[in-house]
């Protein structure tokens, strides 16, 4: 089989920094070419090249046989090189069809839009990809982000697209949205068009790909087949060390000190709800999307209300109404977007690491600007934050790094509680090492953890205990031999009654 693209000896440089270095890979038609790497790897810069945003210093490219050299994003396209970003470019307000056509509308003259022959041009496209759940005149503000996903496919299949490439594309899918994805890349796949495929998600790459290219600091560390290979090599050569220690499990407390007791907590989400947090202890929410962990999480930490139950600090009875309730009581919340709730993305590192705890910093309405200079450079060094300084805008650093500022904007404020709801999504493997080590970190130092992940060896591999959840309730609290995957995810999919002789605190 030829190669539809080949990477001859790419190399591009950013203010004399190479971001890569003599790449050669070829992508094939029919198949899946998984891209892998740390952020910063060099994943996203090949494919700007190869699309047409950025230009390539030295090296060639080739499409069918032939060299190209697209100077921007629409020569990429009209060649057959579309891009589907994490972030997707739909415009909600228009419809699913007008979203699929409007660059050729805009650029056709016409006065009027034959609407009828553009619902039946979207239609085909549905049948052609099987899909059945949109309708044409649908406006995309009403979708789900998996059927907006299906729009940004079926737009690069009508330009004709030979390589489609999606940046971690399951994102923000529940698991059957990720099986309906995976069942329209198969059609592409036998329709003849590349796919490549970035993520982060290991076990997807087994589920979908076919070819594998592994980056660390702009080098190509190998490419080949993923049939053969195992998540143990792939993260290796992706860190460039063994992962023998990748998760870190502190030891459990000796003394079971109760820090935060919840009794019978009940919401619109949750229902009935009790456990026990230990101070010294990671404790595990485990369970399917729609648990009810997230909206438990919000509620205890006083952003959400609930109806009815107790919650309890040290000992001590506790309303909170608002989230600086929480605060005052030393307890902090990561939450599981933190773009949108965790950080201010248009401000920088600096104003964030201290943007909760600079009221103890501030006398007579002036920020102590000293002592926030020293705040910041300590927990950048303490965290190891990657940034080019404490002013740069937090929009600009790595999704990892981003995490950190949250973690350090709380570990200012010394909280001895941290909720962390998702604390990895959507980071590369080296930074959800570093998390997992900064979270020992505080537990050593005297913390206490609850986490929510839906990454069962996360969960299973730095926790104490995992309470389990399913449709609200609690179905199971598991510790010791008995944590483990198969033994999580038996408990996540049966109801209270059923699972009722094994919650045990």
């Amino acid at each position: 089989m030829e190669p539809l693209v080949q990477v001859k000896n790419i190399q591009k440089a950013f203010a004399g920094v190479l971001a890569l270095n003599d790449i050669s890979v070829d992508f094939y038609p029919g198949r899946v070419h998984v891209l892998l790497g740390e952020n910063g790897a060099g994943k996203s810069t090949l494919i700007k090249i190869i699309s047409g945003v950025y230009q390539k210093d030295e090296g060639h490219l080739y499409l069918e046989g032939r060299e190209i050299n697209p100077h921007n994003a629409k020569e990429g396209i009209d060649i057959g090189i579309s891009v589907i970003h994490q972030e997707l470019s739909v415009i909600p307000d228009l419809s699913v069809a007008e979203n699929i056509f409007l660059d050729r509308l805009s650029k056709s003259g016409v006065t009027f839009v034959h609407f009828d022959r553009l619902y039946k041009d979207t239609r085909r496209l549905m049948d052609r990809l099987h899909i059945q759940d949109i309708r044409p005149q649908e406006k995309v503000c009403n979708l789900s982000a998996a059927n907006r996903q299906m729009v940004e496919i079926m737009r690069a299949i009508s330009r004709n697209a030979k390589m489609v490439v999606m940046d971690e594309p399951t994102s923000s899918l529940s698991d059957q949205e990720v099986d309906m994805l995976f069942e329209v890349i198969d059609r592409l796949k036998k329709q003849n068009v590349a796919i490549v495929y970035i993520t982060h998600k290991l076990k997807e790459i087994f589920a979908v790909g076919d070819d594998i290219s592994i980056f660390k600091d702009g080098a190509l560390v190998c490419t080949r087949q993923v049939k053969g290979l195992d998540e143990t090599t792939m993260v290796s050569m992706m860190v460039g060390r063994d992962i023998g220690d990748y998760y870190i499990r502190s030891q459990p407390p000796e003394k079971k000190i109760p820090v935060l007791k919840v009794k019978n907590l009940c919401g619109s989400k949750f229902h009935n709800v009790s456990f026990t947090l230990y101070q010294g202890e990671v404790l595990g929410f485990a369970g399917l999307v729609g648990a009810g962990r997230t909206e438990l999480m919000r509620a205890i930490f006083g952003a959400d209300r609930y109806f009815s139950g107790e919650i309890y600090v040290d000992g001590k009875k506790c309303v909170f109404t608002h989230p600086r309730d929480a605060v005052a009581r030393g307890i902090a919340l990561v939450p599981e977007d933190r773009r949108k709730q965790g950080v201010f993305l248009d401000v920088s590192v600096r104003d964030n690491i201290s943007s909760v705890s600079l009221r103890h910093r501030a006398k007579g309405g002036f920020i102590n600007f000293p002592e926030e200079r020293r705040i910041s450079a300590e927990y950048l060094k303490k965290l190891r934050i990657k940034t080019p300084s404490d002013q740069e805008f937090v929009r600009y650093l790595s999704g990892g790094n981003q995490q950190k500022v949250v973690l350090a904007k709380w570990l200012a404020e010394k909280s001895r509680i941290l909720i962390l709801d998702e604390p990895t999504r959507g980071i590369d493997v080296n930074a959800k090492a570093e998390i997992y080590k900064l979270i020992c970190e505080y537990i050593r130092e005297g913390g206490s953890v609850v986490m929510v992940s839906s990454e069962l060896p996360e969960v299973v591999g730095i926790s104490q205990r995992i309470v389990v959840m399913h449709a609200g309730r609690i179905t199971a609290v598991v510790e010791g031999e008995r944590m483990t995957e198969e033994t999580i995810m038996y408990y996540a999919t049966l109801d209270e009654d059923t699972a009722r002789g094994d919650i045990i605190e």
